[in-house]
């Protein structure tokens, strides 16, 4: 992943996306499958970066490519950034780039605020109209279910029943409630983590 055209991107890069593949970890929740030490210890980087980072330079990771994005999405999960939000929710709801939305909606998630929550249902709003677009909508309706549990809200209920926009879009294809589990399960780490 050269970006010899912007050593600070560069150097952002080796330091918070690259080490240990710390990306394709993140990548799908896939360090949920490391051993007990491995995860501890993975997560315990992961949160000290997310400490250690700057707002200014996660801005300069999410406006990079996904591998940047998505990394920067579990940083701001890891340590709460509100004043992010609309950053995120407007990425986010663009999604220009693969993958880089699965941080978002975990950080948006752990964030929990109304805010955050009116960010996944704008995103919402916008593609479960679009039948045959499959981006994050799992993602973000997970997102906003796990929001919803943890805070004693009811955002998504206008989604979800047999004839809303998510059974809609689905058509009976996507595990909604193993999206949410794993999702729950993502932010259970980065909030035990903490």
């Amino acid at each position: 992943m050269p970006f010899d055209d912007d050593p600070e991107l560069t150097e952002l890069i080796d330091r918070f996306v690259t080490p240990g593949n710390r990306y394709l970890e993140l990548l799908h929740g896939n360090y949920l499958a490391k051993p007990e030490q491995e995860l501890a210890q993975f997560l315990a980087e992961l949160i000290a970066d997310a400490h250690a980072i700057s707002d200014e330079e996660i801005e300069v990771l999410l406006s990079s490519e996904w591998r940047s994005r998505l990394t920067a999405g579990y940083l701001i999960a890891a340590a709460p950034r509100e004043q992010l939000v609309p950053q995120i929710g407007q990425l986010l709801i663009e999604s220009q780039l693969v993958y880089a939305g699965q941080g978002y909606c975990i950080a948006l998630a752990s964030i929990g605020t109304a805010s955050a929550a009116d960010q996944l249902t704008a995103y919402l709003d916008r593609w479960l109209p679009k039948i045959d677009a499959r981006g994050d909508q799992g993602w973000a309706m997970a997102a906003l279910v796990s929001l919803d549990e943890e805070g004693g809200t009811n955002f998504s209920d206008r989604f979800l029943g047999p004839s809303g926009p998510w059974a809609t879009w689905c058509q009976a294809h996507r595990d909604l409630d193993g999206q949410v589990r794993h999702t729950r399960a993502l932010l259970k780490s980065l909030g035990a983590a903490r």
